[in-house]
């Protein structure tokens, strides 16, 4: 039977500076709530999102992701509204998938 010493093996090669540089870093790191939004806020972002895809128009959108705030610029591919999801092409031609619950700001470019 193979007998594992788990993490101690790794332990030994890390220096105290990689261990101290590691916890600054895990220190400094500090992730958001999410933000709520008003009934105004998602009224605005749901005309926003309707003239986009009539006109083709580029709209900048900022959504919530993992304790951070994300920021996108790009056209409206569709919107999936059986999975509450919008898909974006981004500037660099990449698709991006937005939740509908994760959108905290859309605006005109």
């Amino acid at each position: 039977m193979i007998r594992d010493r788990g993490n101690k093996k790794w332990t030994a090669m890390m220096l105290p500076e990689h261990v101290k540089a590691l916890r600054e870093f895990g220190n400094t790191h500090v992730l958001i709530e999410k933000p709520v939004l008003d009934v105004d806020k998602i009224e605005e972002i749901n005309q926003l999102l309707c003239m986009a895809v009539e006109y083709n128009k580029p709209l900048g959108f900022t959504y919530y992701n993992y304790g951070k705030l994300i920021k996108v610029i790009g056209n409206i591919h569709y919107i999936k509204e059986l999975n509450k999801e919008i898909r974006i092409i981004d500037r660099g031609g990449e698709v991006v998938k937005i939740k509908l619950g994760d959108v905290v700001d859309v605006y005109e470019c």
